[in-house]
């Protein structure tokens, strides 16, 4: 997690945590354990230039090599897998700034997994709202 995350874990959410679970020790809240972000190649994985450009666009996409959109709503409500992580599936990988239109030679579907010490996705809401993940309101369509 970077710094600044983990800063304003300590700082804002422990608090906030501890108040809407009703917990006073701040080892027992809910804590970002990884984010894992999956690209499937599927019938491409024979085609070596379209597995070299997945890796280079998610390795532009994290920062690290791997082994918005108009009328914006939020993030689905519905996508917490009742363990206490959260899964976003994105249609295009273009979405991310650091890939450039010009350079893609196909579009690519992504999953991001937000994995968490959660034990409930009620906990897992609080922790990832605390952040300012953007979920829908409740009485918008999903």
């Amino acid at each position: 997690m970077e710094v600044r995350l983990k800063e304003k874990y300590n700082k804002e959410i422990v608090g906030s945590l501890s108040e809407k679970l009703g917990r006073k020790n701040a080892m027992s809240l809910p804590k970002v354990v990884k984010i894992v972000v999956n690209c499937g190649v599927g019938k491409f994985k024979e085609d070596k230039s379209y597995v070299e450009n997945t890796i280079r666009d998610l390795g532009l996409i994290t920062g690290q090599k791997p082994l918005a959109k108009k009328d914006f709503k939020g993030v689905s409500r519905k996508a917490f897998d009742g363990s206490g992580n959260y899964t976003i599936g994105l249609k295009e990988h273009s979405i991310f700034p650091e890939i450039n239109p010009n350079n893609m030679d196909k579009i690519r579907s992504l999953e991001v997994t937000i994995v968490t010490t959660a034990k409930t996705d009620s906990e897992c809401f609080e922790l990832l709202s605390g952040f300012g993940m953007p979920f829908m309101k409740e009485k918008e369509k999903e």
